[in-house]
């Protein structure tokens, strides 16, 4: 049987007899509930405290720490103006009943939700202070079959937590390998990727000197070799303008010219010759650069890849480790809430079934405690919904009608005045 059985009536129906008082009625805010004797609450001597103040609670053994539980200190009561009694006669009366009741049905409803909220605090702290004693109640000897059982439950769900902690531990440890390597294989494969990209640009820069060198033998071969059949073509025109002329100095002179062009064509051929050797020379190592060039791109990639490959796979061992991770601590957390569940049955079956023990008396009395300050604050709050909910109805309806025709009268001024301005 939890504590959390004590629910908050502030939602069920109020069944209380209605108290009236002429003066002013006060309810208290959550009191400071501890393990040790609490200080004393004095009462005000001009209003009423809505539910008496707890019973004084013997201090604990020694051999029990002071555990600290409940809701902050308290502040002191809270006054409520009384609720108003219906008047005697009059229609003045009866709008200022219901004014005034109006307002006392808010502060009341106010009041309850405070110390709804206040007996809230009293539940959950009911709720420790139970699972307090359950804990400090396992290394008695329990023979009742219920206790006994929630105690192996209890051992049983220890184990599961410590099982989930060794598998979270483990999951960590793999978690920081598995970081290790991939940071030791990144800077290996970093380190490679540096020198391949070096030794590729190194084979570009070879070949492209090799390819800027061949298009300057081949355009030094092209301007070499247009020269000679330009000088071979002006030889044959003027070869065959001679032989269309007379014997004569014209005609000799043109022959003449037709060798010498010829012969600066044969003087050009060394040239042109030279250059052709040098682009045969050429062929060997250009084939070679780019051999070389080609393997080194194809390096880079594959390096580039593997890299890439290691991140992608990294990335999918850390997600791994990580899921395992968040598994052993759910399965912590889970067996972390049974036990505290487990914890809180078994102080309100050793409640139930109490055993003499000094560390346990002081626990005794706190849920003792608690447990009034829950039915005192049910009744305070059964009090106040019965109060809240009763009215004198024909006074009520009079003064509703007053306040109504009112404001019909002072609406229908304000009109008349804003028209004539």
């Amino acid at each position: 049987m939890s504590a959390a059985a004590a629910s908050s009536p502030v939602d069920t129906a109020a069944a209380g007899d209605p108290a009236t008082s002429p003066s002013t009625v006060a309810v208290l805010s959550a009191p400071s509930v501890t393990v040790t004797a609490p200080a004393p609450v004095s009462e005000a001597a001009s209003t009423t405290p809505a539910f008496p103040p707890p019973p004084p609670v013997p201090p604990r053994a020694d051999a029990t720490p002071t555990h600290r539980v409940g809701a902050p200190a308290n502040d002191g009561p809270r006054e409520l103006t009384p609720f108003p009694e219906p008047p005697e006669t009059g229609l003045l009366g009866d709008a200022r009943y219901v004014l005034a009741l109006i307002r006392a049905r808010i502060e009341r409803r106010a009041a309850i939700l405070s110390v709804d909220a206040a007996m809230k605090k009293d539940v959950a702290a009911l709720d420790e202070v139970l699972g307090d004693l359950g804990s400090a109640g396992r290394p008695h000897k329990m023979t009742a079959r219920p206790l006994t059982e929630e105690n192996m439950a209890i051992d049983a769900a220890q184990g599961r937590a410590g099982d989930a902690d060794r598998a979270a531990a483990e999951a960590q440890a793999r978690l920081a390998e598995e970081d290790a390597r991939f940071a030791a294989s990144l800077k290996e494969l970093e380190s490679k990727l540096a020198a391949v990209e070096q030794t590729s640009q190194a084979a570009s820069a070879e070949l492209e000197k090799l390819e800027e060198e061949r298009r300057k033998l081949r355009d030094g071969k092209k301007q070499v070799e247009g020269k000679q059949r330009q000088l071979l073509k002006s030889a044959e025109e003027r070869e065959s303008k001679a032989e269309k002329l007379p014997m004569g100095a014209d005609r000799a002179g043109l022959r003449r010219s037709a060798e010498e062009l010829r012969s600066d064509a044969a003087r050009l051929e060394p040239e042109r010759s030279e250059l052709e050797k040098k682009l045969a020379a050429l062929e060997q190592p250009l084939a070679e650069a780019q051999a070389h060039a080609g393997a080194a791109r194809a390096d880079l990639e594959a390096t580039r890849k593997a890299q890439g490959d290691a991140r992608v796979g990294h990335r999918h061992r850390r997600a791994e480790h990580q899921a395992e991770v968040a598994r052993a601590a759910r399965a912590r957390s889970d067996a972390a809430a049974e036990i505290a569940r487990r914890l809180v049955t078994l102080g309100t079956l050793l409640n139930l079934n109490r055993i003499a023990s000094p560390e346990l008396d002081p626990l005794y009395a706190s849920v003792d405690e608690l447990r009034d300050s829950i039915a005192t604050r049910e009744r305070e709050i059964e009090r106040l919904r019965a109060e809240a909910s009763r009215s004198d109805p024909r006074a009520f309806a009079r003064g509703t009608g007053v306040l109504v025709g009112a404001l019909v009268v002072f609406i229908a001024v304000v009109c008349l005045v804003l028209s004539i301005r």
